[in-house]
């Protein structure tokens, strides 16, 4: 992304992958009580899903060095639709998972391609920014997501399913023909041996020895532990004001809306300010605190109203927080190992994902608000991951 033009030009188009990804989601809990599945379902589904986000992030990040961005992104967001096909045309608690296997199996690539382009053609000036630019898109792209897939739903599930797979498909062609090569690898390189090896993700982790230390430990604790809080909070709370108070999907994509527009401009004032005039490693320490806070208030609201304004101040807080992440994650990868360590760090996002949507679900027959609290505190661990990171990096600098 040499020109301001280009870079532009792949920031719209995300823009519309990220926006198609949660075309589903406001109507999931519909679609989990329509089937008349258990109430863990909520969980459970996202959670295999994330599984095979997890085990395929190595894949893609390992092969993304082999066939180029462009190409990953084309071919996991086409595979990304595909699997919202089958999740639309589910029957029972068999359709639904074998959907959401598939789509994992594609989804996290998705990501990871997009991080791993960012990083391999941005200037060095300007890719701190760009990373921000990246995480906005995802929290803002994803909240318009959610206004745009509530609305559909009223009409009918199918007409976010729809919508979903028609513009996920078209952000992959769309990404291999504005997006540059940025492959670092010859495919002459990559014999089928080799690419038998990729698909082996234990194999593809141990890889991680070239760079995993105590202190990534730390840093990679911060991630984990705030993706498992933020999954836990997303799913309970979806099916939450569903399953409590029977709303309409329309009501969550408003909400995510609301998110959208807060989301912004925090990230386009707070974030830039934190990521530009602060120590990051440091900031970042109250920021999780605060995430922390707003789950607790949130389940300790005694009014429907101020239990929005809470989820949707943290919802907000969140999304501050994903850029910091990236760019910590960032500031420590060297050229080299730029795919993998996006792969690393997509993957704690996914294993974060499977345990926190997990345990949402499950935790969900003990009591409606004991995932809230599960998630507040997930929350508190990021933050002690973050000091004892803060405490690492400073004694690796003295």
């Amino acid at each position: 992304m040499k020109t301001k033009k280009k870079a532009l030009t792949f920031f719209a188009v995300y823009t519309l992958f990220n926006m198609a990804a949660s075309f589903a989601h406001p109507v999931t809990p519909t679609v989990i009580q329509n089937l008349h599945l258990p109430d863990y379902m909520f969980g459970l589904a996202l959670a295999v899903m994330q599984t095979t986000m997890f085990l395929f992030s190595p894949f893609w990040g390992k092969i993304t060095s082999y066939i180029s961005s462009r190409v990953s992104m084309c071919i996991t967001m086409i595979g990304y639709g595909c699997g919202q096909i089958l999740f639309a045309m589910a029957k029972n608690m068999r359709d639904v998972l074998l959907a959401r296997l598939l789509a994992g199996c594609f989804t996290g690539g998705a990501f990871i391609a997009s991080l791993a382009y960012v990083v391999n053609t941005s200037p060095e000036d300007l890719r701190g920014r760009y990373l921000t630019i990246l995480a906005t898109i995802q929290s803002v792209g994803s909240a318009f997501g959610y206004f745009i897939g509530g609305m559909l739903g009223v009409k009918g599930t199918q007409y976010s399913f729809i919508a979903q797979i028609a513009v996920l498909m078209a952000s992959g062609v769309l990404f291999f023909f504005v997006c540059e090569s940025d492959a670092t690898k010859s495919k002459e390189e990559l014999e089928m041996r080799t690419l038998v090896r990729e698909c082996n993700p234990f194999a593809a982790f141990a890889a991680g020895k070239t760079f995993i230390n105590r202190t990534w430990i730390k840093l990679l604790g911060i991630c984990f532990m705030s993706y498992i809080g933020y999954n836990a909070f997303e799913q309970v709370f979806n099916y939450y004001i569903k399953d409590q108070f029977n709303l309409p999907s329309s009501y969550n994509g408003t909400i995510k809306f609301a998110v959208g527009i807060i989301a912004l401009i925090a990230n386009s004032t707070v974030c830039m300010y934190l990521i530009g005039r602060t120590d990051i490693r440091k900031t970042t320490i109250p920021v999780l605190c605060l995430a922390s806070v707003f789950v607790f208030a949130t389940i300790l609201s005694p009014s429907l109203i101020l239990f929005f304004v809470m989820a949707v101040l943290f919802f907000a807080l969140n999304s501050i927080t994903i850029p910091l992440c990236q760019n910590m994650c960032a500031d420590r990868a060297r050229t080299g190992d730029s795919n993998l360590i996006m792969g690393f760090y997509q993957a704690m996002r996914a294993v974060g994902g499977v345990i926190g949507a997990l345990l949402a679900g499950f935790l969900y027959g003990s009591g409606p608000k004991i995932p809230f609290v599960f998630s507040g505190a997930a929350f508190a661990l990021a933050a002690l991951c973050g000091i004892a990171y803060y405490s690492a990096v400073r004694k690796e600098e003295n």
